[in-house]
């Protein structure tokens, strides 16, 4: 990063953290602290490949560009700052990764539809409970659960079905029924919301492909 930093003139832009100098006691000095990044994603893009992308993310997209409040307060001192210092930090992130054939890619939460968001977070609880129940009977229960969105009934009244005959408990039933939804066997409308008891929605828009360029190897 210091190598990235000195060829885009941007030496200053770094953090410094200050030191005592075990040369000359009790002097101090300045030691140049690395960025701590977001997310970096490895991904396999096949069986003997993988790739990584690197993820920057901030609360809204439009903070990209422009000064964080917080930076201004902390650094008063620093004549460069504001929008140019940010636009330094996000060059210098894209350059360091890219250095190593690594994309990122700029996020903001906002970007990514509240649906969705919900939806993920409450069947990732789920999608690796133990169900207790054999391979073919949890086949046989997606299966159903698969008819119940093609005649719009739902979900609850199978899973109350279910229950009542004494076969299977409700979370059995449930945890089934939600990593159906996490593994992309049931495919379902992540873009509005998943309430058991009203009927599922068919897929309409593919999450995955919706989102897919956030994902995507850097172009040789």
């Amino acid at each position: 990063m210091v190598n990235v930093a000195a060829r885009l003139g941007y030496l200053d832009t770094l953090p410094r953290i200050w030191l005592p100098d075990p040369d000359a006691p009790p002097q101090r000095k300045a030691i140049i602290f690395p960025y701590i990044g977001d997310l970096l994603w490895a991904i396999r893009a096949g069986k003997n490949k993988l790739y990584c992308v690197n993820w920057s993310v901030k609360d809204d997209v439009s903070m990209f560009k422009r000064p964080l409040d917080r930076l201004a307060r902390a650094r008063p001192q620093r004549k460069r700052g504001g929008a140019s210092e940010l636009l330094e930090r996000h060059e210098l992130e894209c350059a360091y990764y890219g250095g190593a054939g690594i994309r990122t890619v700029l996020l903001g939460a906002n970007e990514i539809d509240c649906h969705v968001v919900n939806n993920l977070r409450h069947l990732f609880l789920h999608h690796r409970n133990e169900t207790g129940l054999s391979l073919a009977e949890q086949v046989e229960m997606l299966e159903r659960f698969q008819r119940c969105i093609e005649t719009e009934v739902s979900p609850v009244n199978l899973i109350t079905h279910l229950c009542g005959s004494g076969r299977y408990s409700f979370e059995a039933c449930r945890d089934v029924l939600f990593q159906g939804i996490w593994n992309r066997t049931l495919r379902v409308d992540l873009f509005s919301p998943i309430l058991i008891d009203r009927p599922f929605r068919p897929e309409e828009k593919d999450v995955v492909a919706v989102y897919a360029d956030w994902f995507r190897e850097q172009s040789c």
